[in-house]
């Protein structure tokens, strides 16, 4: 009888443990699956993710368009993207009984809405195939002796020794509270390095008041830029809020930017383009045409045309011109008011922690087979979801990534 533990029942643990046990109720093995959890219930995150929808994989199925949504980690990630791409897995779902429904902007979640209905998906998988799960059972100490790991736990709960390992405890938590004791020491133990470890997908602070007096704002297509030891770059749809600025295009702007330290000793300049269909000479041409046809329209009504009027008046305010006509403009107004409209400038003072889903930096990939997510350093140990140094952005790819890694590993660690 071999004994199989997956240390952590979130994503990647839940569809490591399905995977293995598809596969050898396929090939009748004698196999017995411990799936660890230290919490009373599985899959926190997925529970959380998606505003509780749970976003669990995304539309695009280009592989290439794919890897571009993963700052660091893709060329490591392909082989088990490409065995289990965002096609695959939506078929996965479906044909294990959850209907899924892809939105405008190519998310993908459960037509009920309901995140807790992927993780009934795994648990009646888990009673299907024996699966026994260990609630509220915190590893300890995790040790190899000969072909063997011994788990050993809190609490007093009776320790477990296991054939095969698979490491499945997602990234740092979400209380920011940091425990010596987690995957990360656990990997370390076996011999594995851990690279740099960091929030990513975060919100920025911001130090100018007039920004936060607009919250809740929201833009769809905006160009963004931020100028630190490098210049970053994404474009997408961001808002206001009452601390700085948020949204998907910040997220991904802030998982590029991920190992800058922004504070209000050593700020960052955020760069916003509201009008990138435009260029500066296009928007210098527009502002002259109208000083020409309506010479007595001011310029807030103008910047209205590309702006929410709150953020016009706004922005026409700070430069002094809010009610002057056209007809009064200097050629310095006309430069600052396209300089804003392309180029407005906020100050970055930090990164809005305790929200985030995303730790970037992990176990070292060099240590790990991208074919089997097996540890080249420790036989019969595996690897699975945000552990690795693999991170991506917002909007289905994280969940996705975790159920490609995890079913690559519980194929292989099931042989």
């Amino acid at each position: 009888m071999m004994k199989i533990g997956i240390v952590g029942g979130g994503a990647s643990g839940m569809m490591a443990a399905a995977a293995a046990a598809e596969k050898a109720a396929i090939f009748s093995d004698k196999i017995e699956i411990y799936l660890i959890e230290r919490n009373p219930f599985l899959g926190c995150k997925v529970l959380l993710s998606g505003g509780g929808r749970c976003n669990l994989t995304t539309g695009i199925d280009d592989i290439k368009t794919l890897m571009k949504k993963y700052p660091r980690g893709s060329n490591f990630l392909k082989t088990a993207m490409y065995e289990f791409p965002p096609n695959k897995t939506r078929e996965w779902f479906t044909s294990h009984g959850l209907p899924l429904k892809t939105e405008e902007d190519m998310r993908v979640f459960p037509v009920s809405n309901k995140a807790r209905d992927v993780i009934n998906l795994f648990e009646k998988i888990f009673t299907e195939n024996n699966v026994k799960i260990l609630f509220n059972h915190e590893v300890i100490k995790i040790s190899k002796k000969d072909n063997e790991f011994l788990i050993e736990f809190a609490n007093n709960h009776p320790s477990l020794t296991v054939n095969k390992l698979i490491l499945t405890t997602g990234g740092r938590p979400l209380s920011g509270i940091e425990n010596p004791i987690n995957g990360y020491s656990f990997a370390k133990d076996l011999g594995h390095k851990i690279t740099k470890l960091t929030p990513s997908l975060t919100a920025f602070k911001i130090k100018e008041e007039w920004s936060k007096a607009l919250s809740g704002l929201s833009f769809k297509d905006t160009k963004l830029r931020i100028k630190a030891s490098r210049t970053y770059e994404y474009s997408g749809p961001f808002l206001f809020t009452h601390k700085g600025v948020s949204g998907p295009a910040i997220f991904a702007i802030s998982s590029l930017s991920a190992f800058e330290n922004f504070t209000e000793e050593s700020p960052a300049k955020l760069l916003i383009d509201f009008v990138p269909n435009k260029t500066y000479e296009e928007l210098n041409k527009l502002i002259l045409e109208n000083i020409q046809k309506s010479p007595k329209k001011s310029v807030f009504y103008f910047m209205s045309d590309f702006l929410p009027k709150s953020l016009a008046k706004t922005i026409s305010e700070i430069l002094q011109i809010d009610n002057k006509p056209f007809s009064f403009l200097s050629k310095k107004d006309i430069n600052h008011i396209t300089e804003a409209l392309k180029n407005t400038t906020l100050t970055i003072t930090g990164r809005e922690t305790g929200g985030e889903f995303v730790t970037a930096g992990g176990v070292d990939l060099i240590g790990v087979n991208k074919k089997t997510m097996e540890s080249k350093i420790c036989s019969d140990l595996y690897f699975a979801g945000e552990i690795l140094d693999i991170d991506g952005f917002t909007g289905g790819f994280n969940l996705q990534f975790a159920w490609a890694t995890g079913k690559l590993a519980g194929e292989n660690l099931s042989e």
